[in-house]
């Protein structure tokens, strides 16, 4: 963020990185129909994002045809004339100057700079064309309800306009309860995501009569009470989401030590981060609960300003050293982790006591639930890793660390390329503790009978533009080959497999270098019972098979899909994979 004292930060990318990994998920949502952007705080090539005309006007509304407004984050507008003629549409959460002081960036300076020429007054028009269409688009003219809660009070009557310097008090909160199914819906996405990354001669499941001893803060409840930090500003308890403006007030929370209690009724709780003076039994088994957090920079908890300056990619309030010390008492050690992203595990993972762990992530309202639906074996665990965990973060290429600098602008330079996470991984050649899209089951599953079939045509077409419709040249979202395959449960429980399809591209063919292969395509099987099968159709588009030219300013892929091939396993790493398949040539065992 822009201050007094330092100017935001500068996100330097090439343009052939910008396409390929950053834009990438810009296009998707625009192609999906999205209303409205938001321009950050943030520099990107030395250029404030609310007054970058190349990516708002190049980028966003020409080559991916963005038909919405772009609205600029809370007080992120720094310029009148430039960011209107750059593509900003309306800045948030109003003029970002003082205008009673005379100081406006727009307000009746926009007036001024369109009565006197310097803004069009085409460019009003197309301001306002974009934010009323959006608003029939989303059809909200249609008995489109008002708003009933505000998010600036907990009590009935509030400001009717909270931004507003004067404005009437009226009731803002009407304590509508609309929670329908929603605990439902979230204690099946939070248990889909869990991740077992470890289980050592069949630790997991647990019987409900297992002797239990848990440790951690994280299993408990927060001290402080619900929503007792602003912003979710502390790491104090179960760890359910990141804090931040982008958090939620939690309606309750389930904590892991009230849903174990609800089934083991041989479970002992030491809610604390110290670990203290036990003799367990020679059956008993330890589940040590740590976490790690982060969140927007506005906040800084326990003195990490956002990201994990001070803790690093370490577990908080000492979770490594509990973990140690549950090892050394217990013979069964099962770990669980909530985590913002990769956390580190070389003081304990390779400890003949930790039989086991799992990755809960950032599980919400349904944590306890969601958790022991996977611990006492109702589902088999079906979440893979959505990034690869390091040995030490000195895996990681330099241009990742952290920048430490007072005055001036930081020039946050994205030296990396296109290899960032497993794609850097597999280029450098680094065989990391646990690879992007690792994942076990408490079963087994054999993919086999795959097939390729082609979608394209072979008749020669005039080389289209980079851009054309929403999301860009509607060429790209063409699917050019279906790979189909049958998965079947080979194990004794039932289970579902996530079915990952990796795209190896001719990097000689088409004149760029390129990561060993990348994730293109997922999908998650329904739950089969032993010896079920189902068959997946994954679609792979011409965008999957494309690189960026940056000379020619557009996509190119290989032609017919010569040299590419694709590779199907469980997680990026090539001793996961079990089928590749090369185009025009079939497909066999890996």
């Amino acid at each position: 963020m822009t201050d007094v004292v330092q100017v935001g930060y500068s996100s330097d990318i090439d343009d052939r990185t910008l396409h390929e990994i950053y834009l990438w998920p810009f296009a998707e949502g625009v192609r999906a129909g999205v209303g409205s952007i938001m321009a950050a705080y943030n520099h990107v090539n030395g250029s404030l994002c609310t007054q970058n005309s190349q990516i708002l006007n190049g980028l966003l509304k020409d080559e991916l045809g963005f038909q919405g407004f772009v609205v600029s984050d809370w007080y992120a507008q720094f310029g009148g004339v430039s960011s209107a003629l750059a593509g900003l549409d309306m800045a948030m959460p109003g003029d970002g100057a003082i205008p009673l002081l005379g100081d406006s960036f727009w307000n009746y300076e926009l007036s001024t700079a369109i009565l006197n020429g310097t803004i069009p007054v085409e460019r009003l028009n197309d301001m306002v064309t974009r934010i009323v269409a959006t608003w029939f688009q989303m059809g909200q003219d249609d008995d489109y309800p008002e708003p009933n809660f505000s998010t600036n009070t907990e009590d009935a009557t509030g400001p009717l306009y909270p931004g507003a310097l004067f404005s009437p008090s009226g009731v803002v909160n009407q304590f509508v309860n609309v929670q329908g199914n929603h605990n439902t819906i979230a204690r099946e996405v939070a248990r889909d995501a869990i991740t077992l990354l470890k289980n050592v001669n069949q630790t997991l499941p647990l019987s409900t009569n297992a002797s239990l001893s848990v440790f951690g803060t994280d299993a408990g409840p927060n001290s402080g009470g619900l929503n007792s930090c602003s912003d979710m500003g502390c790491d104090n308890g179960i760890l359910t989401m990141g804090w931040g403006s982008g958090s939620a007030r939690l309606p309750y929370v389930i904590t892991p030590q009230q849903a174990i209690q609800n089934i083991s009724a041989n479970a002992q709780f030491h809610i604390s981060d110290s670990f203290p003076s036990v003799t367990p039994a020679a059956d008993d088994i330890a589940i040590v609960f740590i976490n790690a957090d982060s969140g927007e920079n506005y906040i800084t908890v326990e003195s990490n300003p956002g990201d994990r300056t001070t803790a690093g990619l370490n577990a908080w309030h000492g979770g490594d050293d509990l973990v140690v010390d549950a090892a050394a008492k217990y013979s069964t050690v099962i770990v669980v982790i909530h985590t913002v992203g990769p956390i580190l595990m070389e003081k304990w993972i390779d400890l003949p006591s930790v039989k086991a762990v799992l990755v809960a992530h950032l599980p919400g309202q349904e944590a306890g639930n969601s958790l022991t639906d996977v611990l006492f074996g109702d589902y088999s665990p079906s979440g893979h890793l959505p990034y690869t965990i390091p040995h030490n973060e000195s895996e990681y290429p330099a241009s990742v660390g952290l920048i430490d600098q007072w005055f001036g602008q930081i020039q946050d330079q994205f030296t990396e390329r296109i290899y960032i996470d497993y794609r850097y991984f597999l280029q450098a050649n680094i065989t990391p503790r646990f690879p992007f899209g690792y994942g076990l089951s408490y079963t087994t599953f054999n993919f086999s009978d795959a097939t390729v079939t082609t979608g394209y045509k072979t008749t020669p077409q005039p080389a289209p533009r980079a851009g054309g419709a929403q999301g860009g040249n509607p060429a790209l979202w063409d699917t050019v080959f279906t790979v189909s395959l049958r998965v079947t449960n080979t194990g004794t429980r039932s289970g579902r497999a996530v079915v990952q399809l990796y795209v190896e591209l001719p990097g000689d063919t088409l004149g760029v270098d390129l990561p060993p292969r990348q994730l293109r395509q997922f999908e998650k099987t329904s739950i089969l019972a032993p010896g079920e099968s189902e068959t997946l159709s994954l679609q792979v588009t011409r965008k999957d098979l494309s690189v960026w030219d940056v000379i020619v300013q557009d996509w190119k892929a290989p032609v017919n899909g010569a040299g590419v091939k694709f590779w199907i396993g469980e997680s990026v790493a090539v001793e996961d994979m079990q089928i590749v398949c090369t185009v025009g040539q079939g497909c066999e065992s890996a």
